[in-house]
């Protein structure tokens, strides 16, 4: 049934695009100071990203798609993808940036599949974070209680797709991705 004998998982913000990409959007819709203030309050995770999305609210989807294509991309994210593809790895993307934008940002390059927390959209105009995509948290002394635990996501799919420890590879940037990294063979932290 799994055609797959390998698991790649890769983080979004800062691995395959340099920038934070809710900074790269609130700047262009003239969010930023209201955003960087909610990132540098004293909650978590899950609850930065509930307060983030109500200040998205409002925003069409059009206009976040489109400002979320113009997100930049590693040099080197296309080629991993397809090396992946090629050596019969299950390419997933799990992240705390939003459905629409990693989405949008990614189309048309071979990913299986992205985990990330959705957004709420009525009639084509952002309305909050589904919080019923928030997932379990599978806690680990440095928990920052993110929206979607990443740890959680890596073991259920190593489970359900049969593929071993020694079989994963992780690359990612920041603590939420240290949590992948104790799940899987190897790990690649990038700068």
């Amino acid at each position: 049934m799994n055609n797959y004998n390998h698991l790649l998982v890769l983080d979004f913000d800062r691995t395959l695009t340099p920038v934070r990409s809710i900074l790269f959007i609130a700047e262009k819709l003239g969010l930023i100071e209201e955003v960087t203030r909610i990132l540098s309050l004293n909650i978590s995770e899950r609850e930065k990203s509930v307060l983030i999305a109500k200040c998205l609210s409002g925003v069409q989807e059009d206009t976040l798609r489109s400002i979320a294509e113009k997100l930049p991309l590693r040099p080197w994210v296309r080629s991993l993808l397809e090396w992946g593809l090629s050596n019969n790895f299950y390419i997933v993307v799990v992240t705390l940036a939003y459905d629409v934008v990693v989405g949008s940002s990614l189309k048309g390059l071979p990913v299986n599949a992205i985990y990330a927390p959705r957004l709420r959209i009525n009639k084509g105009i952002i309305s909050g974070v589904d919080t019923g995509s928030f997932t379990p948290i599978e806690k680990t002394p440095w928990c920052i209680e993110c929206g979607l635990c990443k740890r959680f996501i890596v073991k259920k799919l190593m489970n359900s797709l049969q593929i071993s420890k020694e079989s994963t590879i992780a690359i990612g940037d920041g603590l939420p991705d240290t949590c992948v990294f104790l799940e899987t063979g190897y790990s690649i932290a990038i700068e």
